[in-house]
């Protein structure tokens, strides 16, 4: 079954029909201020954190909804549908009063394209460069050859509490601390309106739903009086009825909803744009105002775009296989960068409730785009080495407000209770070795390992330092068979070999970080450390082909009882991918070890 299609020239996938078989989402927006969005119009909005900074609200594991909502009706006939397919979810087909749609998803932004009865839209989403609002710019035509009446209702559920879980959970708070008032063409979102405020009278927790391009006619802010008792997102009584009550929340689930009217002549087009953000009253009054200019919209989508397109053209190649193109120049790079700024931090199935960088991720997402953009990349990996513990082990866990130089470590009960992170992952640290070298690699860069840096907690040294300290965190922390010890968790977090366990994975790991910096220090004629590395690396190696090795495969390691996994002697799962991998990665492998194990 067909859904859709990339279109290269415009850097898209188009999604030819909604009924996709799950939500095909994208992101808009940057590290600041983040959105995502499905084909139909469903996803949820963050500053910052998705567990901290949580705007809107989604349900996850449903029917993709809520969302960024926009419906439609005809006030001749009282007939409504929504600007994306769902929520309404009016019958598709070619016919007149049926439904069509078209999704083009790009780079960071998103256009939903509509035809209902005579009226198409167009809805393009989008977070601004170096912003931190979003928007939606509707465009709404009268294809008919009569003159049509239609309303726009914009539709945004906020949270009541910037902390996902307090907002779901904790509901005898979150359900007592907000109000919402309309005011300027807004709906204007207060929580614990009397809390401490700046000097200029905001406490810097409100939130704001414009209409630019259009008066508002009618409003809601509570969303039980827009969507109505034993109602949902596809039939709210406002729009039903053609008009919104102008009721706003006091205590209660919040909402904004504004709504206009607009009179269409034959083949006639109006615009109009929402916005949304986390703003005070004079700064959302400030933007409204900007987007009263319609030009903005492509202006902003422009400079979206030539900030995109410039990143991903720095890597391109011709191929005789269009599809394969379609993938390196532009969907894998940009799903790398994706990948790169929220790492796993917020999506439609990871719900984002982890406040901050998981270390391992992080340094591995700094590898996809190292070739497209290195002063970006650069710029992470000094945030991730200034994660790293003095002892030469990373933060499991780096808050989004990482300072360096002052946090807990996991040896302390307040980084493991702000966290729930207990202990140190085995592999955290060794990361940064194929991500530093391919760094140098590409760019040449080899002062970078100059550079001062400070640790997570305490200290400092330069890059080179972080480095060796890496490699002793792994060497102070050896098992029985003198590999590294499995701690909290290896790269594969359910395989818990227990503090003592050894990991075969980890151990080709450090053998790696061994060559590399082996390779820096003889750049450097540290000829002391050649001699250490040379030593131990070479009883690594030993440790690991003595132990590890049966003959055909190597081993996951050693549970704490010495119990083996990954034996070729064991009933299921006597074979698994990362030991065989990494040998070959590592150079560990020779060639007859590499051959055997690839073919086994």
């Amino acid at each position: 079954m067909n859904y859709g299609f990339f279109h290269e020239k415009n850097r898209e996938y188009v999604i030819t029909r909604p009924d996709t078989p799950a939500p095909w989402a994208n992101y808009l927006g940057s590290p600041e201020y983040g959105a995502i969005i499905s084909n139909n119009g469903g996803g949820f909005s963050f500053v910052k954190s998705g567990a901290n900074g949580r705007i809107s609200r989604y349900q996850f594991n449903q029917d993709d909804k809520p969302g960024r909502y926009v419906y439609l009706r005809d006030e001749d006939d009282n007939d409504y549908w929504s600007a994306s397919w769902q929520p309404v979810g009016k019958p598709l087909g070619a016919g007149f009063d049926q439904y069509q749609s078209q999704c083009c998803h790009g780079t960071a932004y998103t256009t939903i394209k509509a035809q209902y009865k005579g009226i198409s839209s167009e809805l393009l989403y989008y977070v601004p460069l170096n912003k931190t609002h979003e928007v939606w710019h509707l465009k709404v035509k009268n294809t008919d050859d009569k003159p049509r009446n239609i309303s726009a209702y914009g539709y945004v559920e906020f949270t009541n509490e910037s902390n996902y879980e307090q907002d779901l959970i904790n509901l005898q708070y979150t359900l007592f601390i907000t109000k919402t008032y309309f005011k300027d063409n807004k709906i204007l979102q207060v929580i614990n309106e009397n809390c401490e405020k700046d000097d200029t009278g905001s406490n810097n927790r409100e939130r704001f739903f414009g209409l630019a391009g259009a008066k508002v006619s009618s409003y809601n802010g509570d969303k039980s009086s827009f969507i109505g008792s034993y109602r949902d997102y596809s039939n709210p009584i406002a729009v039903e009825r053609g008009r919104c009550d102008n009721v706003l929340n006091y205590n209660s689930n919040s909402c904004g909803a504004l709504h206009t009217t607009m009179s269409l002549q034959a083949g006639e087009e109006k615009e109009l744009t929402f916005l949304l953000g986390r703003k005070n009253d004079k700064e959302s009054a400030e933007i409204i105002n900007q987007y009263n200019d319609l030009s903005r919209v492509e202006t902003e989508l422009s400079e979206l775009k030539k900030y995109w397109h410039e990143k991903l053209d720095n890597f391109q190649v011709n191929t005789p296989d269009e599809n394969f193109n379609a993938m390196v120049n532009t969907w894998n790079a940009y799903q790398c960068f994706i990948t790169f700024i929220w790492s796993r931090a917020a999506s439609f199935i990871y719900c984002g409730l982890r406040n901050g960088y998981g270390y391992r991720d992080t340094v591995q997402d700094i590898q996809g785009i190292i070739h497209l953009d290195p002063a970006m990349a650069k710029d992470k990996i000094i945030f991730m080495l200034s994660a790293q513990v003095d002892n030469g082990g990373g933060l499991p866990l780096v808050k989004f407000d990482h300072n360096a130089g002052q946090e807990d470590t996991p040896d302390d009960p307040s980084y493991v209770q702000a966290t729930g992170h207990p202990a140190y992952r085995a592999d955290d640290a060794l990361w940064l070795f194929p991500t530093i070298y391919k760094y140098i690699s590409e760019t040449g860069d080899k002062s970078f390992l100059d550079e001062l840096i400070p640790f997570a907690n305490k200290d400092e040294g330069t890059v080179y330092e972080h480095l060796k300290r890496a490699i002793n965190f792994s060497m102070e922390r050896l098992g029985a068979h003198k590999m590294p010890a499995g701690l909290h968790a290896d790269w594969n977090d359910c395989l818990r070999l227990g503090k003592k366990g050894e990991s075969t994975f980890v151990a080709l790991q450090l053998y790696y970080a061994m060559s590399v910096i082996r390779e820096i220090a003889e750049g450097k004629k540290d000829k002391e450390y050649i001699d250490y590395i040379d030593k131990v690396q070479a009883e690594l190696k030993d440790s690991i082909n003595d132990n590890c090795f049966e003959g055909d495969r190597f081993i996951r390691g050693f549970k704490e009882d010495g119990q083996v996994i990954g034996s070729k002697k064991d009933p299921e799962a006597s074979m698994w991918l990362n030991p065989q991998s990494w040998a070959i990665i590592s150079g560990l492998a020779n060639k007859e070890q590499s051959e055997v194990i690839l073919e086994s």
